[in-house]
This record gives structure tokens, C-alpha cells and sequence, in this order.
């Protein structure tokens, strides 16, 4: 596992690394549902179905369902070769690769946003993004320190840039506490 040390004033220091046991992205509160036919692949909110790679199939299984309001349905495709990625378009290897299920939202999906709700692709790239980082193990945490001791540590950041930079405000803030701490002396008065 990769770690990034940085040094700052008064013995504090950053290290950024991997999050060894970040949080599934499928446990949060999605607005899309997945229908899935991977037997190797546990997602934690989602179907397992048959395999259907036809639109008008799955269309059908859904009002089979009984699934309502449908307002989008996206096609999830998946790289698996060594690690795993997901995406919304193919991968380009017949091998390893190929659709995997399907992104579901329906009008009830969307209810919390009132009138004016974000464009359902937006939202479901979002979410594949954030579990495609997660598949490839594209979470962070980090920890601030001063003489080994830890002062502030965060983890399940889904991007290394954002973990280095929310570590270095961090520890910027705790050098500078640290600086503007008040100094005592014992002595006679």
C-alpha cells in the first residue's frame, strides 16, 4: 500500500494511504437502483437477476415486478482482469468484459428533489463512478500526527487528490493551533 508522508511545523506530519476498509458507495443512500447477473459480485442494495441484455426483456421483467414510473434505465458494464471496474459504456474487450445489469430510476427515485431534479445520467455516473473507485481500491484516508501521536484522522475519501488536500488543511490548522498555543513559564511573581 502506497503512503504519502508530509512534514509540517512543530512535529506534525500527514500521511495519506489507501483505506484498507472503506465503506461500499451501494450501502449509502443511491437514487438508482442496480438489477445485476454476476454470480462473483456481491452489491449491497442491488438485484440479482437473470441475465438480460436486452432493453425490451428487462423492460418487460420490470413491469413484471411491478416496478412503476420508470423515468431512465441505463446498460452497467463491467472490466474483470485482475481487479474490476464498472463503467456506463463498453469496455472494448470481448474477454473480459461485457454488460453486467442495469441502473434503474424511477419518478419516486426522484421525489426528493421536488419540481427540478438533476439529470438522471448525471446522477447514475456519479454513483457508478464512486463504486468504480471503490472497486479499484480508489479510497483514502489520512492521518495527522505530532510526535506520533495522532491529532486528526479521516477516511473513505473516494479520490487521492482530495485526501492529500483535505489532509494537508488539516494539518496546516493543527501546526498553526499548535503555534498560536499560549506559552506558560513558572516562576516567582
Amino acid at each position: 500500500m502506497e503512503k504519502k508522508s508530509f512534514g509540517f511545523t512543530n512535529s506534525v506530519t500527514l500521511e495519506v494511504c489507501q483505506d484498507d476498509c472503506p465503506e461500499s458507495p451501494r450501502e449509502w443512500d443511491n437514487i438508482s437502483t442496480w438489477f445485476h447477473w454476476h454470480s462473483n459480485l456481491n452489491i449491497d442494495g442491488a438485484t440479482e437477476i437473470s441475465r438480460m441484455g436486452d432493453r425490451a426483456e428487462f423492460e418487460q421483467y420490470l413491469s413484471d415486478e411491478g416496478v412503476e414510473d420508470v423515468v431512465a434505465i441505463f446498460p452497467l458494464y463491467m472490466m474483470d482482469h485482475v481487479g474490476r471496474s464498472v463503467s456506463l459504456s463498453p469496455f472494448g474487450c470481448r474477454w473480459d468484459s461485457g454488460q453486467f445489469g442495469w441502473a434503474v430510476i424511477t419518478k419516486d427515485d426522484l421525489s426528493g428533489y421536488g419540481e427540478t431534479h438533476p439529470d438522471p445520467k448525471v446522477i447514475v455516473e456519479a454513483e457508478v463512478e464512486a463504486y468504480d473507485m471503490y472497486l479499484r481500491g480508489e479510497v483514502y484516508q489520512f492521518t495527522v500526527c505530532r510526535n506520533g501521536k495522532v491529532l486528526h484522522s479521516c477516511c473513505g475519501i473516494y479520490d487521492k487528490a482530495a485526501a492529500v488536500e483535505e489532509g494537508m488543511l488539516a494539518a496546516k490548522l493543527e501546526a498553526e493551533e499548535l503555534d498560536m498555543a499560549p506559552r506558560f513559564q513558572f516562576g516567582a511573581i
